[in-house]
């Protein structure tokens, strides 16, 4: 689906070397999929985005050392069910995934 329509904004952007990504699952009447994504701004410091209700998840090779764009486009107007966001990196096709929700942190590291 083609997200460069004006009906589709950018709801988030973010950029930096990944650092660390973990998918967890929570079973049960309700199953829940989580991602923590954690991307490295070289010497400012770290961003993290949790992102909640994940679906269709696709990861490529994790081994490169590329820099992550990855952008979250919010989706709420095409009323899918528990999909409110598409996410996607940019340059490399390194991550793509819908979602429920996200959440993001920022952390400055000391010099």
């Amino acid at each position: 689906m083609d997200h460069s329509d004006s009906k589709y904004s950018i709801s988030g952007q973010w950029q930096g070397h990944l650092r660390q990504l973990k998918f967890a699952r929570k079973s049960g009447d309700t199953p829940h999929e989580t991602l923590n994504l954690t991307l490295s701004q070289s010497e400012h410091g770290l961003i993290l985005v949790r992102f909640a209700g994940v679906r269709g998840l696709e990861i490529a090779n994790l081994c490169s050392n590329f820099v992550w764009n990855v952008r979250a486009i919010d989706v709420r107007g095409d009323q899918l069910e528990g999909i409110n966001f598409r996410v996607e990196e940019q340059e490399h096709a390194l991550l793509k995934l819908e979602c429920e929700d996200f959440h993001v942190d920022t952390i400055e590291l000391k010099s």
